[in-house]
């Protein structure tokens, strides 16, 4: 949950994994039961949760709203997108941005037309490969009453619902938002690997797509290209900051296409020089907080930072 708050969708898996294997395979028909286990879970997540529902409570569910507000505030729609648009572009990106490495957006024109082409067949070849195996599976053992069904429902469920959720979200989806997602698509495809190695002919075939897919994720490795340093960067600009503040009290703002100043904030409070924080003017008529001088960082294009007449708090 505090790695993203989509992490909510596993809780939705979770209930349908339990009713479906439960209640309809294993054949505990007792309500009551049913209710019980879902209780336990419950109470056993909220355990769990004890040490973030305290700073909840104790900060007026600072988090939980802001939850609350991500999740059903629907500003900055996704292009109002159709359900089964969004659901199509989430599934090829499962399996095209974890497992074959496709090209982001703003890479593609750096491959020819052919390349991205051929790179989309096979991965979504490999994705609804994966996907029908996975269902062919479940079907299989559901009807044999095998045990392994609890096993690869697990999986059905949370492929179908984790990419189902989805196509409710209308914001935009960032790559990795897919975190309560990442380990699936690589059980998926191993196990379609897998069922592939346990027939003579296709052993080739499975050692080819293993190849074909260590390839692809080696054609652009992070590391192969130069680190941004961002570490490096914020604490020169940090010390930039303050060498223009003649060592005197100072406020500080950053005018930012989506970060937070807690990095340059963290250098300051290390290094002894914490900028004054301004008060409203409730807690502060007289206006002590604001200092004779204000250093704005701006992390944007040149061209677009105005701090005059901007209406970040600090600013205005």
């Amino acid at each position: 949950m505090q790695l993203h708050y989509l992490a909510i969708f596993l809780g939705i898996i979770v209930f349908f994994y339990v009713l479906i294997n439960r209640y309809f395979f294993s054949g505990i028909k007792a309500f009551s039961i049913l209710i019980k286990q879902y209780l336990y879970i419950f109470l056993g997540f909220i355990f769990g949760w004890l040490p973030f529902l305290a700073f909840e409570i104790r900060h007026d569910f600072v988090n939980i709203v802001s939850i609350s507000n991500f999740v059903f505030n629907r500003g900055n729609a996704n292009g109002g997108e159709s359900f089964i648009n969004i659901v199509n572009d989430v599934f090829f990106r499962i399996f095209g941005r974890l497992v074959t490495n496709f090209p982001l957006s703003d890479k593609i024109s750096l491959w020819s037309k052919v390349n991205v082409d051929i790179w989309t067949y096979v991965t979504l070849t490999l994705g609804i490969a994966s996907a029908g195996l996975l269902l062919y599976k479940c079907i299989k053992l559901y009807r044999a009453h095998s045990l392994d069904f609890a096993k690869f429902s697990l999986l059905l469920i949370w492929f179908i619902f984790g990419i189902g959720l989805f196509g409710f979200y209308k914001k935009s989806i960032y790559d990795y938002y897919f975190g309560f997602m990442f380990p699936l698509p690589f059980l998926m495809v191993g196990l379609f690997l897998k069922n592939l190695w346990g027939k003579n002919i296709a052993k080739f075939l499975s050692v080819v797509i293993l190849l074909v897919l260590i390839y692809l994720n080696f054609l652009t490795v992070p590391f192969q290209g130069p680190a941004n340093r961002q570490l490096n960067q914020i604490e020169e600009i940090s010390q930039a900051v303050l060498s223009k503040t003649d060592n005197k009290p100072f406020n500080f703002a950053l005018i930012t296409g989506g970060n937070s100043d807690h990095a340059y904030r963290y250098f300051f409070t290390l290094w002894g020089r914490e900028p004054v924080v301004i008060l409203n003017e409730q807690t502060d008529p007289d206006r002590g907080s604001v200092m004779d001088q204000l250093l704005v960082v701006c992390e944007i294009d040149n061209t677009l930072c105005y701090p005059l007449g901007n209406p970040l708090w600090e600013i205005a």
